[in-house]
């Protein structure tokens, strides 16, 4: 039997079988000696022999035996209830996300080590991770898809607000495939906090704003959290306007925008849990710039309209991993693009998910 190793326990001398079982140690001292041997899938052999001057020849017997190993059980926790990914590698949040903030999602987070996006404009603009874009890096809201159709082609915008964002999650590596077989590159969620998680104490909330001089644009956005009694209620809007863009040859045509963005949502809250519903609006207007080689001389206007109900729900026992239900309900999204002079739908997206 081949590949065992045997051991003198006295002088602590070892050989490994060759691949036919036949092995050899040499200037081995007279005496008594223990000759242990050892190979995975059998049982540890141990023989006591009396070696003298001569050549002594052994033939060991080793009887097979299963490997026994001990019980080890894992367990986990989820610390962080805000998120519903499983240990982000990177998040951005609070200070570090409005010095970052951009008027995309992509534009935010392109600074970051590995990060940086693909865009036809200002506003269809979407995040690359190392190298890797399209369907192969998934963009979630809250962990649920967001329904557009940005990953399947590039004129379209990710229909996300970054003004009303409360954090961004990066996620990379093989744990990202734990949210669909071609995520590749990895996973960016964007938590709005459309449901409320945590228990509200007071009104409070947030105001945000920015100017842009490239376009002579800007946007607003604001976010306030209130209690009604047993519940949490949360209120976020925004808007964005945009003019054409200006470059050192002139102005780029047809890069304006205009997006409106409004949720509403209300949770009741308990230590042990929490269940809410949600609904949002997203409305978008903008355009890509013209192309006279790809057929398109006086550019494309795309209108997006997405409507958006989510019901969630988490429960947490005491000592008992926690169990999260989730489910997220989306209306009839239309995307509808318009050549100038020509008006036709390109598409047309129904998402129900659930997570």
């Amino acid at each position: 039997m081949g590949w065992a190793i045997l051991v003198l326990a006295e002088t602590e001398q070892h050989a490994h079988a060759e691949e036919d079982g036949n092995f050899r140690i040499l200037h081995v001292p007279q005496g008594r000696h223990t000759v242990q041997v050892m190979r995975v899938g059998y049982g540890v052999g141990e023989w006591v022999l009396d070696v003298d001057d001569d050549v002594t020849d052994l033939t060991l017997r080793l009887v097979p035996q299963a490997l026994r190993q001990s019980t080890t059980v894992v367990t986990s926790e989820q610390t962080d209830r805000r998120s519903t990914l499983e240990k982000p590698e990177q998040s951005m949040s609070g200070r570090q996300l409005r010095q970052n903030l951009s008027g995309t999602i992509a534009g935010t987070v392109a600074l970051e080590p590995g990060l940086s996006q693909r865009s036809m404009g200002p506003a269809p603009a979407r995040p690359v991770l190392r190298g890797l874009g399209g369907d192969r890096l998934l963009v979630l809201e809250d962990g649920g898809r967001t329904g557009d159709l940005s990953a399947t082609s590039s004129d379209h915008a990710v229909a996300i607000e970054p003004l009303t964002t409360e954090r961004i999650e990066i996620l990379r590596g093989p744990q990202a495939l734990l949210y669909g077989s071609n995520t590749l590159g990895g996973v960016v969620n964007v938590v709005r906090g459309a449901v409320p998680r945590d228990r509200v104490e007071g009104v409070n909330g947030s105001l945000t704003w920015q100017a842009e001089s490239i376009n002579r644009g800007g946007g607003a956005g604001v976010d306030l959290y209130a209690p009604a009694g047993p519940l949490s209620l949360r209120l976020d809007a925004s808007l964005r306007t945009a003019d054409d863009m200006g470059t050192p040859e002139g102005t780029l045509r047809n890069t304006d925008l205009s997006t409106g963005n409004a949720a509403v949502g209300a949770a009741w809250v308990h230590p042990a849990g929490y269940i809410g519903v949600a609904a949002s609006i997203y409305d978008s207007d903008y355009g890509i710039p013209p192309d006279p080689l790809g057929g398109h001389p006086s550019g494309v206007d795309i209108h997006m309209d997405r409507r958006h109900r989510e019901l969630r729900a988490e429960a947490i026992a005491r000592d008992i991993v926690p169990a999260q239900f989730c489910a997220t309900l989306s209306s009839v999204q239309r995307i509808t693009a318009s050549i100038r002079r020509n008006s036709r739908p390109t598409a047309v997206s129904d998402s129900n998910s659930a997570c």
